[in-house]
C-alpha cells in the first residue's frame, strides 16, 4: 500500500512538475522574441529573470531524470524558486517593451527641445520690449534637466529596467507640463508684446475717431467708457508682461481686452 501510494505521489508531483517544463519553454520562446526588440533601444532583461531561465533547462532534466517521489522532493525547492521568479515577470513582460517605446517618444521629444530652444531664442532676442532673458535660463535648465532624466533612465535599462520605467515616467513625463507651461509662458509673452504695439495704435485711432464724433454733437459716452476700459487693460497687460505672469492669466486678459 506503502509502495502505491508513493508511485501515485510520485506521478502527482511529475505531472505538476511537468507543467513547469511547459511554462518554462513557453516563457524562453517569448523572452527571446520580445529581447531582440528591446536591446535595440537599449534595455536589457532583468539579470534575476535571466538568470531564472538559465537554470531551467537543468531542472528540466533532472525532473525527466527522477526514478521516485524522493528524488523529486530533493529538487523542488529549486523548480518552486525559478517558478516564482517566472510568475512574477510574466505579466511584467509587456513593461519592457513599454519602456522600449517610451525611449523612442523620448528621443523624438528630446529633439523637439532642442528645436523649441532654438526658436525661442530667436524670438527672445528679437523683442526689444521686454527682458525674457531670465526666463529663457529657465526653459533651457528644464531641458538640461529633462535630458539628463532621459540618460540617466537608458544607463538604468541596462541594469533595471524596473527602475528606469519609473524613472522615465515620474521625471521625464512627469515634468513635461511644468516644461509646457515655460514654453507656452515665454511664447505668450512674446505674442503680447506684438500685439499691443498693434492696440495702441487702435486706441489712437479710437480716440480721434471719438473726438471727431464728438465734434458733430454724437454722443459718444458709451465708445468713451469703452475706450476707458480698454486703456486699463491694456496697462494691466502691460504690467503683466513686465512681471513675466503666467501664460493663462496673460492670454485671459488679452482675450478681455480684444472683447
Amino acid at each position: 500500500e506503502q509502495k502505491k501510494n508513493d508511485e501515485r505521489r510520485f506521478k502527482d508531483m511529475k505531472k505538476g512538475l511537468s507543467q513547469f517544463a511547459n511554462g518554462a519553454k513557453s516563457m524562453k520562446k517569448n523572452i527571446a522574441r520580445v529581447k531582440i526588440a528591446i536591446n535595440k533601444c537599449g534595455v536589457n532583461m532583468p539579470a534575476e529573470l535571466e538568470n531564472a531561465l538559465a537554470q531551467t533547462d537543468s531542472l528540466v532534466a533532472k525532473i525527466n531524470a527522477t526514478k521516485t517521489a524522493e528524488e523529486l522532493d530533493e529538487i523542488v525547492g529549486d523548480v518552486q524558486d525559478v517558478g516564482s521568479v517566472m510568475q512574477d515577470w510574466g505579466p511584467r513582460i509587456g513593461d519592457l517593451s513599454r519602456l522600449c517605446q517610451m525611449f523612442k517618444q523620448a528621443d523624438r521629444d528630446a529633439k523637439q527641445f532642442d528645436r523649441d530652444v532654438k526658436r525661442l531664442e530667436a524670438q527672445v532676442k528679437a523683442n526689444k520690449k521686454v527682458d525674457l532673458s531670465e526666463l529663457l535660463t529657465e526653459y533651457k535648465t528644464a531641458v538640461s534637466a529633462q535630458k539628463e532624466a532621459l540618460a540617466q533612465a537608458k544607463e538604468l535599462a541596462k541594469t533595471d529596467p524596473e527602475e528606469a520605467l519609473t524613472k522615465i515616467e515620474d521625471e521625464f513625463y512627469g515634468n513635461m507640463d511644468n516644461l509646457g507651461n515655460l514654453r507656452m509662458q515665454i511664447e505668450a509673452i512674446v505674442n503680447m508684446t506684438r500685439g499691443i504695439s498693434n492696440i495702441t495704435r487702435e486706441i489712437n485711432t479710437f480716440a480721434a475717431q471719438i473726438k471727431s464724433l464728438a465734434r458733430k454733437k454724437v454722443d459718444t459716452a458709451a465708445m468713451q467708457e469703452l475706450l476707458t476700459s480698454l486703456k486699463t487693460q491694456v496697462a494691466e497687460i502691460k504690467d503683466l508682461i513686465k512681471n513675466k505672469a503666467e501664460a493663462e492669466e496673460l492670454v485671459g486678459k488679452i482675450e478681455e481686452a480684444f472683447d
